[in-house]
């Protein structure tokens, strides 16, 4: 659809999540046929919505409450959303293997289990790893397909530093490790 800005595409691709522009909420449109965008929250601020690996959830970002929050939504129930984070919440991501929620707070990126098949609660966030990292837009961390991997861009430490560790062929080693 012209004028939107993609976040996430739904794992049969049949439909998509993102906004016109930034201010404008986070929308679910239809990549096929004539149906119109549906509404993920409207409020000005959502932003950065992630599909789950089944398609069955939609994790979002919004600050509606004064903070930015990790909301998530069933894909057939949009208007009833649930808080996932502790206190406060940025760019989710969702585990290939779709059984956990991972968002970043701060210096701090935690975890949340999603619910099986049937339930609808998310279990209780937990810190999972701290430390400086460099923000970027969008998101500034991701999952290596195994799962078993989180990918952060380092940042500043508040110290200074005449050390620097580089990484060549990360791309091959996270593949060959997922057996890709």
């Amino acid at each position: 659809m012209v004028g939107w800005q993609i976040s996430d595409l739904s794992p049969d691709t049949s439909w998509a999540v993102g906004s016109r522009a930034f201010g404008t909420g986070s929308w679910l449109f239809p990549l096929e046929g004539d149906a119109e965008p549906e509404a993920i929250d409207d409020f000005p601020t959502a932003w950065g919505a992630a599909i789950s690996t089944n398609g069955r959830w939609i994790a979002y970002t919004s600050n509606e409450s004064g903070q930015y929050e990790i909301w998530v939504v069933a894909r057939d129930r949009l208007g009833e959303r649930q808080k996932v984070s502790l206190n406060g919440g940025e760019e989710p991501v969702w585990s290939p293997s779709g059984e956990e929620l991972f968002y970043r707070w701060g210096r701090q990126w935690y975890a949340v289990d999603v619910p099986q098949t049937g339930e609808t609660e998310f279990g209780q966030a937990e810190v999972i790893f701290e430390g400086p990292y460099t923000n970027v837009p969008s998101r500034s961390h991701d999952i290596a397909p195994d799962g078993r991997r989180h990918l952060v861009i380092l940042g500043p430490s508040g110290e200074s530093t005449r050390h620097l560790n580089v990484i060549t062929n990360w791309v091959k080693v996270v593949l060959g490790a997922a057996g890709g």
